[in-house]
């Protein structure tokens, strides 16, 4: 549970992100509401015990994944220094640090909001910074966007990303240190199945958000009609 709950924090702007990018499909500039009441829409699958089970489904898959993303890239890095164990590296230990202290370094940085690196995504509810956001995040814009707008990378704009780097590159001089250059496929492996868990971490929640919202329209319509 505590590590569910240190996961969810370190990559929260990432899923506020995918969560905005659901939203905007429905969202009009023009009118002041929430474009995705996702508590609104949790409590009503309450009602219903099979719609329940399948939330709870769909909301175990995001847990997993999420937490397969998180855990790769130090599994990672563990596992070169595993495998050397301090044997042919007089940097060894510098390098079994750079694990905890990244984690710990992003974490805190998602912790202390006062000394924000990067905007953090608004929440759906703050209409008013839902506007701004709307109009400065091209790349989030629903599918019928013009495309006039240039679009800007925001979803890497996240000490994540930073965080992630540090591990490459702490991985990549264990290597060096070592001449063992074959390992090199240990790095390179690591973050395509970094990307390719976090990519489906990200299209599970699509479907989360889209379960939700379909049964707040019609689940609660064939409830009334069956009354």
């Amino acid at each position: 549970m505590v590590y569910d709950r240190v996961a969810d924090t370190l990559i929260q702007d990432i899923e506020s992100h995918c969560r905005l990018r659901f939203a905007f499909d429905r969202f009009d500039p023009e009118k002041i509401v929430d474009p995705l009441r996702e508590g609104e829409f949790r409590i009503s699958v309450l009602d219903n015990p099979q719609a329940t089970e399948h939330m709870e489904y769909l909301r175990s898959r995001i847990r997993l994944t999420r937490a397969l993303a998180v855990a790769i890239p130090g599994l990672m890095m563990a596992l070169l220094l595993a495998m050397d164990w301090g044997r042919a590296s007089r940097w060894w230990a510098i390098f079994a640090l750079t694990i905890p202290l990244v984690y710990l370094a992003v974490l805190i940085t998602k912790l202390i909001r006062r000394r924000e690196l990067f905007e953090r995504p608004p929440k759906t509810h703050k209409v008013d910074k839902l506007h701004v956001y709307y109009l400065k995040r091209a790349c989030l814009l629903p599918k019928s966007c013009d495309g006039k707008t240039p679009p800007p990378w925001v979803i890497f704009r996240n000490e994540v990303w930073i965080g992630l780097a540090f591990l490459v590159v702490s991985a990549s001089l264990s290597i060096v240190s070592t001449h063992s250059w074959i390992r090199f496929w240990i790095p390179v492996v690591g973050m395509l199945l970094t990307l390719l868990v976090g990519w489906a971490w990200w299209r599970i929640s699509i479907t989360f958000y889209a379960f939700l919202r379909s049964y707040n329209e019609h689940g609660s319509l064939n409830k009334q009609q069956s009354r």
